[in-house]
C-alpha cells in the first residue's frame, strides 16, 4: 500500500487477485481513505471461469490446471445441503466463528462419497488442502474451496456459527 497515493481519487478503480479476498481488503481500506473502488467478486479465478478475456496464456493455463474446483461465497451457500464442509483452519480459529455444518477434522477423516467443501480464513490453506485431498484419490469433481474463506464469506453477509 506504499504507493496507494498514485490512485487519483476522481477515477473509479477496480481491484482483483486471485481469489478476490486480498482485492476485498485492499479496497475495504481504499474506501475508508476517500478512494471510489470495486472489488472483482471471486478475482481473476472466477473471471476465468466465466469464460471471460484474459490475456496471458501462463494464466489461463495455471487455472485450468487446478485440479479441484474453486467456489464463491454464494456458490458455496448453495453446497452446503449436498457437501462435507470441512473448516481447515486451527482450532481457535474455528472457535473465533464458522461457516454453518463446517467440521474442523483432520483430512484422514473425510468421507469419499459425498462433495467436499473446504474452507480456511482466505482460501489459501484450504486450496493446498484441496489439492492434497485430489492427490489422494479425491475426485477433483467433488472437490471445493471456497475462493477468499471466510473473509469472503462474510463479506458477502453470509452467517456464521460460533
Amino acid at each position: 500500500m506504499a504507493r496507494y497515493q498514485e490512485i487519483p481519487k476522481d477515477t473509479p478503480v477496480v481491484l482483483y487477485c486471485r481469489t478476490g479476498n486480498r482485492s476485498w481488503q485492499a479496497a475495504a481500506w481504499l474506501s475508508a481513505q476517500g478512494y471510489k473502488v470495486y472489488n472483482l467478486e471471486g478475482g481473476i479465478v472466477r473471471w476465468y471461469r466465466l469464460g471471460l478475456p484474459v490475456d496471458t496464456t501462463p494464466v489461463e493455463v495455471s487455472y485450468a490446471a487446478t485440479p479441484f474446483k474453486e467456489v464463491g461465497p454464494l456458490e458455496a451457500q448453495g453446497l452446503l445441503e449436498e457437501a462435507y464442509v470441512v473448516d481447515v483452519r486451527e482450532a481457535w480459529e474455528y472457535q473465533g466463528g464458522h461457516i454453518p455444518k463446517a467440521a474442523n477434522i483432520p483430512l484422514s477423516e473425510l468421507p469419499k462419497d459425498r462433495p467436499i467443501l473446504l474452507v480456511c480464513n482466505s482460501g489459501n490453506r484450504s486450496g493446498v488442502a484441496a489439492e492434497f485431498l485430489v492427490q489422494q484419490g479425491f475426485s477433483g469433481e467433488r472437490v471445493y474451496n471456497l475462493e477468499g474463506g471466510t473473509y469472503a464469506w462474510v463479506g458477502a453477509g453470509l452467517p456464521v456459527e460460533r
